[in-house]
């Protein structure tokens, strides 16, 4: 009886065909995973703007998209999530999508939704902060510091009819630099009143400033008046009214006001550099 030898294949061979075997299908299983080209942006807008967000993939089956960690449905077309009328509540909103097919999914950076506050509902206010010695806060380079911003009716005693938290944990922290900080009122986190209803009163108001954190912060003396350039939002925008043109007015106005003129009924609207007509 004679036997056939048959062919043989060495230990090592068949370790290299199934690498080779491994390595082809794990080639092709990330060929068919969703890719993200593009990641999303964050947006930073007006209050009352719409928000649009946008990735840019292939392979994908289906696109979800969040906020906050809640999935939204409304606004979602394709590609894109559309926020239409974002309010100051939205502000700091977390956004992400995540783009599934038949072999997996992948998940998007997280990006931000920053929400500014009209202009014409701001308050700028600057100073100059120095420590104890004399040298200037931030005299090494720009910072930002947490601070409070609290109006009372009174230059001493009362309580406030208006607070406002500035924390630097939350991305709201004041800019300093060389001794001098830059606070824009209506751009923190109100914990008490309303800006624009307030100074639409004539009564005298009174400006305090806190800085440190919220368990130990140190109230800068005195009080400081607030004079006649923050009641120009007491004029809001439907206020300014007249016969012809604003451009008497001159520039006076804040921005985003809206002016009629009584004699044609045309709206005019104050914008940087002049006044634009509506169409």
């Amino acid at each position: 009886m004679t036997f056939k030898a048959l062919p043989t294949t060495s230990l090592g061979a068949k370790r290299i065909l199934l690498a080779l075997i491994f390595c082809g299908c794990s080639a092709r299983a990330s060929m068919t995973l969703p890719q993200i080209l593009i990641e999303p942006k964050s947006r930073t807008v007006q209050a009352g703007d719409s928000a649009v967000f946008r990735i840019y993939q292939s392979g994908g089956q289906t696109v979800r998209w969040f906020v906050n960690s809640a999935e939204v449905a409304e606004g979602v077309a394709g590609d894109s999530l559309v926020l239409r009328n974002v309010q100051l509540d939205n502000d700091k909103s977390r956004i992400q999508c995540i783009v599934t097919n038949d072999f997996g999914t992948r998940n998007s950076a997280t990006v931000q939704l920053s929400v500014l506050r009209p202009t014409r509902e701001m308050m700028t206010f600057t100073g100059d902060l120095s420590d104890l010695s004399g040298a200037k806060i931030g005299e090494a380079g720009s910072s930002s510091i947490d601070m409070q911003l609290e109006i009372f009716r009174s230059l001493e005693g009362g309580g406030p009819v208006y607070v406002e938290a500035f924390s630097a944990a939350e991305g709201r922290g004041v800019s300093i630099a060389n001794g001098r900080f830059v606070l824009r009122a209506g751009t923190g986190r109100v914990t008490k009143g309303i800006l624009t209803e307030l100074v639409q009163d004539a009564a005298p108001l009174f400006a305090q400033f806190s800085i440190g954190l919220e368990d130990a912060r140190e109230v800068l003396a005195p009080r400081v008046p607030l004079t006649a350039m923050p009641y120009a939002l007491s004029a809001g925008n439907d206020m300014l009214k007249g016969a012809g043109s604003p451009v008497a007015l001159g520039l006076e106005a804040p921005v985003g006001t809206r002016y009629t003129d009584t004699g044609t009924g045309k709206v005019w609207f104050r914008g940087i550099r002049s006044w634009v007509a509506a169409p």
